[in-house]
């Protein structure tokens, strides 16, 4: 799997990086979501699959109308569907990703599906000119995907690990590009989702 790593050989050693968890803005969290089809028009659901292990909600935040917006308008408090949710199950069905968003997919009329929130957090970062510690997967549709963490950096002592997303820099989403050139930056905040890893 390719990976996307920005290297000079002058620069500092990473274990000088010291990144300090601003807030948690989001603790994980699973729920149980029950849809059921009136009729099989496009759903308002849509997945990255990049990752085989883990399938993720890449969803409009403002949809007015179809199966998502109508659980999210009359469930629970805390069990919205939103994006960089991970699907868990479908119909008894867990990963690998693309399994999952073939059970979606299906002609069913009821979906059972287990959804995780993931726990976000946002890190001050003061990098000047050190090493990040970080190295990324290709490929993923939302955000930077982490795909090895320096463990003498203080992203691993902030619980950082692979499968880890980066999502947004400085408050703002951009693609994987560009988030990369924001944190060539001294110092920037950046928001990152994390996972469970067990089914």
């Amino acid at each position: 799997e390719d990976r996307m790593q920005v290297e000079d050989p002058e620069i500092l050693p990473s274990v000088l990086l010291e990144p300090e968890v601003m807030s948690v803005l989001q603790e994980p969290s699973r729920f149980q979501v029950l849809l059921r089809r009136t009729s099989f028009h496009t759903d308002d659901l849509v997945f990255d699959v990049s990752d085989n292990q883990f399938c993720l909600v890449s969803l409009k935040e403002n949809v007015l109308h179809g199966l998502v917006a109508e659980w999210n308008e009359a469930c629970k408090e805390g069990q919205k569907i939103l994006p960089y949710d991970r699907l868990v199950v479908v119909n008894g069905h867990s990963s690998p990703a693309s399994r999952l968003q073939s059970e979606f997919s299906k002609r069913f009329y009821e979906l059972i599906m287990t959804v995780e929130h993931p726990k976000i957090q946002e890190l001050h970062v003061k990098k000047g000119k050190a090493q990040l510690g970080l190295e990324f997967a290709s490929g993923s549709s939302l955000g930077l995907r982490i795909d090895k963490v320096d463990p003498q950096t203080g992203f691993a002592m902030a619980g950082l690990r692979p499968y880890d997303r980066i999502v947004q820099v400085n408050g703002e989403n951009y693609p994987s590009q560009e988030l990369l050139k924001m944190m060539d930056a001294d110092a920037f905040r950046m928001t990152v989702c994390s996972y469970g890893l067990a089914a």
